[in-house]
């Protein structure tokens, strides 16, 4: 077994005091670090399944608090990763080691970031609850059950639970940058 160290942070994290290392085996997947990123933040990552983790490779030293990379880490922002901090995304199905052979000491080495579980304005209002399926209009005929006492009523034959809908819409990805809400709960 032969294991390395990797410091991480959670983007949006202060790189001062929320920085963390993941000690792994190199030869397992970029999927397995996944999995123990998720084990060890799993308050952050309590509403998100491991492979909708994002992980970027970055060398940011953490020991040289003029690196303008550690700069833009510490003022809190939306980072471009790939531009800003020169990040490559690596494939879940390839090792450790093949990102990560042997680390430095005194960097970070991965920045983690998760599916937002927030939605814009603009998402917020465009939800609704998908479409129901009806009965066919043969079986409408019979006596109705429900409390219309109609015996033309449509009566629901399928529903789909909000909180799936909540979670599909929740996934979408966001395109801009109008103000943010809690997932609705009900």
């Amino acid at each position: 077994m032969t294991d390395i160290k990797l410091n991480c942070l959670v983007l949006g994290e202060n790189p001062d005091d929320k920085t963390f290392p993941i000690t792994i085996d190199k030869n397992l997947l970029i999927g397995e670090l996944k999995e123990a990123i998720k084990g060890k933040k799993f308050l952050t990552f309590a509403q998100t399944e491991a492979n909708m983790i994002n992980l970027w490779k970055v060398l940011i030293p953490t020991d040289d608090d003029e690196d303008a990379k550690y700069g833009i880490l510490s003022e809190g922002r939306e980072v471009d990763i790939e531009e800003e901090l020169e990040g490559e995304k690596p494939k879940s199905s390839f090792s450790i080691a093949r990102y990560w052979p042997a680390p430095p000491q005194s960097h970070i080495h991965v920045i983690v970031k998760g599916i937002s579980r927030q939605l814009t304005e603009r998402r917020l209002l465009m939800l609704r609850p998908p479409s129901l399926s009806y009965t066919s209009d043969s079986q409408r005929k019979k006596k109705s059950k429900t409390t219309t006492k109609s015996n033309w009523a449509r009566t629901p034959v399928s529903v789909i639970h909000w909180q799936n809908f909540i979670h599909q819409a929740g996934r979408m990805a966001l395109d801009d940058t109008t103000p943010q809400y809690d997932e609705p709960t009900f």
